[in-house]
This record gives structure tokens, C-alpha cells and sequence, in this order.
């Protein structure tokens, strides 16, 4: 008599006008979980006149309606009374109530239904979240409503409802503040007109798709005659650029070949740039807004573009020019180290490497590069073209410009094959001025447009129309000079204006977009020449490698928000554009014999991931500079370089020369995580922030994924 009167109590409450039956509760007394298993049940399997009460004071394992079941009953509480978690997960068969189902019946209730396949139909209402906290999951199947469909009933209630497939059919919807409906991959289907409901759910968030990324869409008496209708689409997941023929450009041909699939089904992917299996207006946007713009070399806009030294010798590579940037007086051996990484060279061939002084774990010797090597820088150019990095600022740094020089020779070299580079891979190139030097300003003013000339009269350097590759940006090929700002000798005079001056304006040596590069207090320096270089240029890059660490993050927030949101901003105000600098780490234990082992470590590449993330999300940068591609002097290279470097036997009190990643424990800090890391991982990393900058997959804090 007592479960009689208390279901007659609900129903009354409730306000449903059914037949009086009695409380079957669940208490998972069979042991298995089966709704149709009536051991599970006090008082037997629950019958078309029952109240089917699933109860955590009694079990916490709800019950399982699976394909073999058909689970009937008058009404059924999922949550009820002293219940704090209940659930009832649905994998198949059928589940139909004459009256109501309610989940999260009293105020400290909650009741979940976990409807992955079958069919769900109430003869009444359905309250998800009636005083409590009701979820309601759907993957799959079909659930119908007679009467209302309600998330959150009573004020103070929760509901939420995910449906991410199958579809629900309801006579009635509501919600209160306590609700929420998001949508994935099904569909709601509701009866009559309730539009105006809808779209101040949806503008309320009460109602959206994909957990907020996606886009609710509704109608009523079009998609299914009278009635609304509600689904979601996702946000178009772009993995297309306008490059419908990959040749690098978004020109005539791609729009040809884009035309001839416009609303035809299943279209080309290479057309379908939203992945939405048709090519409309959507994928119309994408190519109209890289027209021409996408064209590899045409702007400076969108790209990531690393700073290669190509500054390395060895002896015999024909430049009788001995070590250079690997080792120290004329030596490359134990005790005669200039570099912290050491660059893999599992994919080189033979005449690319050239035996040190080192041996590795195996005992067998060592070998480097040299960059004189043309199919060396080829093959760096490769890897660019591999992961989608862009180009490279090429430096010539101003005290190797000396005619007749073996470091000239070198640098015209390396010059030649990072031409003939991006040229074969469709990757951007510029030359870059490193003014780094004791010179004076004359001398400095001299050198530069001497070695300007040379370069423009002897290989037509910004002017051969065969080299496509090079660099232009709002129409003008981009030189860069490097190091102003900081208090050098030949700063201070009109001469360093003069240089930037000849450069853009010389009537036949200029007519170029220069980028300068400085130091990161540029724009407080009180200079009156330094100012009107600021003035003069069209690009702003302020230095920033070493100026903050990896071990505390607020060193970065700090720069970020006192350097680089600031300089972003002043450049918009000013027509400048503004290339900020990241760096994935740096050590220079080896270049300066002073400890500084793994100073800036690279935390497995998070490090670097959030300079582009602050750089883009924080500041609005549309262009950034990576430092740099081939250095391994300082720690910054981002090629390909081994976790398991040579090992060096060295006499008594001998510098120990470490190497990254693997390093040395003596040293701290010593981070290890890099040694676990795929030796393209940096090459992959800088890649898919170029994505990122372009909008090609979502601006996140975290590291992507990798899938292979």
C-alpha cells in the first residue's frame, strides 16, 4: 500500500491523469544489469502500469536496456527521491512509457540516460531535469515525445542535453535558465511553429552546436511540413587555401578548375576547401580572399619566414675556408666546440658529409654539413617545402662583403642555391643585412651600398624576372636590415638613414620594401636619426631571442603585453607592418665556454607554441619571423637535429662540450624532453603555426596533434 500511495502522490504532483500502479525499484539484485532481468527489480519486472524507479540508495549500477529488451512501464524516474547518481543506459531494443520519464526528480537528484541505439518513445512528458540535475546523451537511435520536452523544468533545476546523433521527436519544448541543448550530429524535430522560441535560445546559448564552434540552424514547415526543425553544422574545417591545381599560386587556372565544380556533387576536395562536400559561395570566399595573395612570394602577409645563416664550412668543401661556425682555432674536435645541437645526418648523402673530430656512441665518426654545399641548402629548401614553412631571410652579414674574399665567394654561394631553392620548391627567400660589425657609419654606409650594387649589376638580384621566388610585398621586393637600435658604433649619423633611404628610393638601385631589424625598445629610443629610419621603413622587426625565458611564463606575458601588443599597435596607427621574432630555446655553452647550457630550454616545443599563440591571438600579428632555421651556435634550430649526439672523451678539466638535446645532467636545467621528440619535430611544429597564423586551423594554446 505504501508504493501505491506514493505513486499516486507523483502522479498528482505531476499533474498526470494515468492509472494508479505500484513502485517497482530498481536494485540490480540479478547481479547483471539487465532491465529485463526481473531479479534486478524489487517487486519484479516493471509492467505497463508501474512506476520504474532507478534509485542510488538501492544500486549504483543503473540498468541496461540492451537490443534483446523491451522495457515498458507507466512512468519512469531516473533520479528519484534520496538519489544522488542514477543512470540508465540504453544500447538497442526499445524502451515505451504510457506516462512520463523524469530525470533528476528531487532538488539533490541526479539522472542520466545514455541513449547510444534503439527506440525510446514516452507517452507523455519527458523532463530532463524536473527539480534536479538531468543529462540526457544520444549517439544514436530515435526518442519521441507525446507531450512536452523539457530541460530544466523548475527554477534551480539543470538540465543538458547532448544530442550527437539519432533523432528526437517532441509535441512541446521548453527550457529554463538551467538549460542547455547542444548539438552535433542529430536532430530535433518539435511540432507546430515555435521559431521565436528557438532563436532566443540559440541567442541566449541555451541552444547551440558543436559546444559553441558550430552554427545552430532551424526552420519551420520547410525541412519536415509542419513542424520546426533543429540541427547543427559545424564549423567548416578549412584544408584548402585557393590552390585548386597546388602550384603554388591562387590565379586564372584555379579559378577555372574551381568553376567547372561549383554545385556539382561530390565534388573535388581540392575545390572543397570547407570540407562540406560542395563547392559554393563558402569556398568561393576562401579563393576570392587569397586571389593572388597566396602566390608563395608576393607578400609578406601570412608567413612565417625563418632566418637561415647558411654560414657553415668545412675543410674540403672547396672554400679553403676550414671550420667555420662548427668549431674554434681551425679545429672541430673534443675541446673545440662552437654549437650546442648537432644536426641529423641520417638523410644526407654522402658528399654532403664531411668527418669531425667526434665519434658517436658506436665509436663511428661524427660528420656535419657545409652550406657552400648546393645540395645541401637544396635539401633544406625541401624540408620547408615538406612542412609548409615559407621562405627564409637570408644573411649576409656586411664584414664578409669584402671583394676578392673567400667569405664573399662563400656568401654568393649560398646565395645562388637559396635562389635556385625556392625557385624549385616554391618557397619565398630575401636577402637580410647583418650590420653587426665595429665599423663606423661611413664605412657601414659604404659597404652596404657597394655590396648592393654588386649584387643587383653581377646577378640581378630583385630585378631577373626567373627568379619568382624572391620575395615582394605590397608590390616592392623586401630587403632587411638588421641591427639598429642598439648603440653601435655606426649608428647615430645619417648614414644608417642614407642606407635605408638608397635602398627604397635610389632611382636605380632602389624601389624596395625595407624591413628593419632592431632592438625591442625601439620605440622609445630617443634618436632623432634612429627615428626617422622608423619613419623611413616599411617593415618593423624588433629582436626578441634572449630577452625572455621559458622556465617562468609571465616573462613572456610580460614582453608580450609591454612589447608586443604595443608595437603591433603602433605599427597599425603608423601604416607599418610588423614582424615579431619567437624562438623555440637557446644555449650557447659551446660559442661562449660560460655555463649557459640549455639557458632557454624549449619544454618539448610548448615554449615556442605559445610565442605564436600570444604573437597571433594577443597582438593580431599577420607575419612573424622565426629564429632561425639553421643555428645551432646559439640553440635555435628548428632543421632537423639528433637526440643522440656524438659523445666527447675529453682530458682533465677540459670544457665538456655538451650537446642539446640529450645534453649533459651536470648541467642546469637539464630537460630531457626534447631527446624523446621526432628530429622534424620543430620543422613540423613551425608549420602548423603557419596554419595557425592563416586561419587554416584553429588559433589554440596547446600543441596540435600529430598524426603521423
Amino acid at each position: 500500500m505504501t508504493k501505491v500511495l506514493l505513486s499516486s502522490i507523483v502522479y498528482l504532483l505531476l499533474g498526470v491523469s494515468v492509472a494508479f500502479g505500484i513502485d517497482k525499484d530498481w536494485t540490480n539484485g540479478g547481479g547483471d544489469r539487465l532491465w529485463r532481468n526481473g531479479a534486478n527489480w524489487d517487486g519484479g519486472l516493471p509492467t505497463s502500469a508501474d512506476k520504474a524507479a532507478v534509485r542510488s540508495n538501492y544500486s549504483v549500477n543503473g540498468p541496461i536496456i540492451d537490443s534483446s529488451t523491451t522495457a515498458v512501464a507507466n512512468v519512469v524516474v531516473i533520479g528519484d527521491w534520496s538519489s544522488a547518481v542514477d543512470s540508465v543506459v540504453m544500447t538497442g531494443g526499445t524502451l515505451s512509457t504510457t506516462g512520463w520519464l523524469i530525470l533528476g526528480y528531487g532538488a539533490s537528484n541526479n539522472g542520466t540516460l545514455t541513449l547510444s541505439n534503439g527506440t525510446a518513445s514516452i507517452g507523455g512528458d519527458m523532463r530532463v531535469g524536473f527539480n534536479g540535475t538531468g543529462t540526457l546523451t544520444m549517439t544514436n537511435g530515435s526518442l519521441t515525445i507525446a507531450g512536452g520536452f523539457g530541460i530544466a523544468q523548475n527554477t534551480g533545476s539543470t538540465g543538458t542535453v547532448l544530442l550527437n546523433g539519432g533523432t528526437i521527436r517532441a509535441g512541446s519544448f521548453n527550457m529554463t535558465t538551467g538549460g542547455v541543448l547542444d548539438i552535433t550530429a542529430g536532430t530535433l524535430i518539435i511540432n507546430g511553429n515555435i521559431i521565436s522560441v528557438i532563436g532566443s535560445y540559440v541567442a541566449a546559448l541555451q541552444i547551440k552546436a558543436y559546444g559553441g564552434t558550430g552554427t545552430v540552424h532551424y526552420d519551420y514547415n520547410t525541412t519536415n511540413p509542419g513542424k520546426t526543425t533543429i540541427w547543427a553544422q559545424p564549423a567548416a574545417v578549412i584544408e584548402g587555401n585557393g590552390d585548386v591545381n597546388g602550384d603554388g599560386y591562387v590565379d586564372a587556372p584555379d579559378l577555372n578548375l574551381f568553376a567547372a565544380k561549383w554545385l556539382q556533387p561530390n565534388p573535388d576536395s581540392a575545390a572543397d576547401f570547407t570540407r562540406d562536400r560542395y563547392v559554393n559561395m563558402s569556398d568561393f570566399q576562401i579563393l576570392a580572399a587569397k586571389w593572388h595573395n597566396n602566390e608563395y612570394s608576393k607578400t609578406l602577409t601570412g608567413k612565417i619566414m625563418c632566418g637561415y645563416q647558411g654560414w657553415f664550412n668545412c675543410p674540403s668543401d672547396g672554400t679553403a675556408r676550414g671550420w667555420v661556425h662548427w668549431g674554434s682555432s681551425g679545429k672541430f674536435e673534443p675541446g673545440y666546440c662552437t654549437v650546442d645541437w648537432w644536426p641529423d645526418m641520417s638523410e644526407y648523402d654522402t658528399d654532403e658529409k664531411f668527418a669531425t673530430g667526434f665519434k658517436n656512441a658506436d665509436n663511428s665518426t661524427a660528420y656535419v654539413f657545409s652550406s657552400y654545399k648546393e645540395k645541401t641548402v637544396l635539401r633544406h629548401f625541401s624540408w620547408m617545402a615538406q612542412y609548409g614553412i615559407d621562405g627564409v631571410f637570408l644573411q649576409r652579414f656586411i664584414t664578409e662583403t669584402t671583394p676578392g674574399s673567400n667569405a664573399r665567394s662563400h656568401r654568393d654561394q649560398v646565395m645562388l642555391h637559396c635562389r635556385k631553392g625556392g625557385n624549385q620548391y616554391k618557397r619565398a627567400w630575401a636577402m637580410m643585412y647583418d650590420l653587426s660589425s665595429t665599423l663606423t657609419g661611413p664605412q657601414m654606409k659604404q659597404k652596404v651600398i657597394d655590396d648592393w650594387k654588386y649584387l643587383v649589376n653581377t646577378y640581378h638580384i630583385t630585378k631577373d624576372p626567373a627568379d619568382a621566388a624572391y620575395l615582394h610585398h605590397n608590390g616592392k621586393p623586401v630587403v632587411a636590415v638588421w641591427g639598429l637600435g642598439f648603440g653601435r658604433t655606426y649608428e647615430g649619423t645619417q648614414d644608417t638613414y642614407d642606407i635605408i633611404n638608397f635602398l627604397k628610393n635610389d632611382p636605380v638601385y632602389g624601389g624596395c620594401a625595407v624591413m628593419i631589424g632592431v632592438q625591442n625598445s625601439w620605440r622609445t629610443n630617443p634618436d632623432t636619426w634612429f627615428q626617422q629610419i622608423v619613419g623611413l621603413a616599411d617593415i618593423i622587426s624588433p629582436w626578441a631571442v634572449g630577452r625572455y625565458g621559458s622556465k617562468a611564463p609571465s616573462e613572456l606575458d610580460n614582453f608580450t603585453n609591454n612589447y608586443t601588443v604595443p608595437d603591433q599597435a603602433w605599427c597599425n596607427a603608423n601604416n607599418k607592418d610588423y614582424l615579431p621574432v619567437v624562438f623555440p630555446g637557446f644555449s650557447w655553452q659551446n660559442l661562449q665556454k660560460n655555463n649557459k647550457f640549455d639557458q632557454t630550454p624549449r619544454l618539448g616545443g610548448s615554449f615556442l607554441w605559445r610565442q605564436f599563440y600570444k604573437a597571433i591571438h594577443d597582438a593580431g600579428a599577420s607575419m612573424i619571423y622565426q629564429a632561425m632555421f639553421d643555428e645551432v651556435d646559439e640553440g635555435t634550430a628548428i632543421f632537423k637535429c639528433t637526440s643522440a649526439p656524438p659523445i666527447a672523451e675529453l682530458p682533465t678539466n677540459m670544457f665538456s662540450n655538451p650537446f642539446l638535446p640529450t645534453g649533459n645532467a651536470q648541467f642546469a636545467p637539464y630537460q630531457p624532453s626534447d631527446a624523446l621528440l621526432p628530429t622534424d619535430h620543430y620543422l613540423w611544429l613551425v608549420g602548423q603555426a603557419t596554419k595557425m597564423l592563416r586561419g587554416e586551423i584553429p588559433l589554440t594554446q596547446t600543441i596540435p596533434t600529430r598524426e603521423n
